[in-house]
């Protein structure tokens, strides 16, 4: 089983993105785990449970909703949200990161360690 955590920078202040309201779901499943992201930026913690709630192996969808963390800063933003699938193989896997680089209008992601 593996632990999924991520981080969220605002690339145009060149500081963490906080208050970023985060969706973990396995593809296929109804299972939801939603966060919000802290004052670093980051999630390790899923429904307020604790850091080490672990996720099978599988295909999983994590939405990032830019749109309401940009409007927090009275901002507009050109994407609503952001959506990344991913794999988790728990063979190769014990922690998966995403961080996510965003701006008003541009995001980039990619695996972390």
């Amino acid at each position: 089983m593996s632990v999924v955590t991520s981080h969220v920078l605002n690339t145009v202040t060149g500081k963490p993105a906080e208050g970023v309201i985060v969706e973990l779901k396995t593809v296929g499943s109804n299972v939801k785990f939603t966060a919000a992201t802290n004052n670093d930026g980051r999630i390790t913690e899923w429904n307020e449970q604790s850091s080490t709630t672990k996720f099978n192996s599988g295909e999983y969808v994590i939405k990032f909703y830019t749109r309401e963390y940009f409007k927090q800063l009275d901002q507009t933003c050109f994407y609503p949200f952001v959506e990344i699938r991913f794999d988790i193989d728990e063979k190769e896997d014990d922690h998966i990161h995403i961080p996510l680089l965003i701006s008003n209008y541009s995001y980039t992601t990619y695996k972390g360690s």
